[in-house]
């Protein structure tokens, strides 16, 4: 899609999950394999940025305490009510 905006001289707004794309990364790091592909999405939002598109910040805290097992995501649910979070919607997006 980038390709395709820049071609029409278009801007495009990416609303990345930040929790899942958080997930992604450290799967990576504890396991050394890319299964999510966590390296190439960090890489085009950069480029989204470095093109001039707008990336914002989007939300599906399920991922917060999501757990990859046999190649599948299994998120908890129960944190997707943001007002009954321990931790605070803040320390989220610092």
């Amino acid at each position: 899609m980038l390709g395709l905006f820049d071609g029409f001289g278009a801007k495009l707004t990416i609303m990345a999950d930040v929790a899942e794309v958080m997930q992604f990364r450290r799967l990576f790091v504890e396991t050394g394999r890319d299964s999510c592909w966590s390296q190439a999405i960090e890489a085009q939002l950069r480029r989204a940025l470095s093109l001039g598109h707008d990336v914002q910040l989007h939300l599906h805290s399920g991922y917060l305490n999501a757990r990859y097992r046999d190649g599948v995501w299994e998120q908890d649910y129960a944190d997707y009510d943001l007002a009954r979070l321990g931790y605070g919607i803040r320390a989220l997006i610092r």
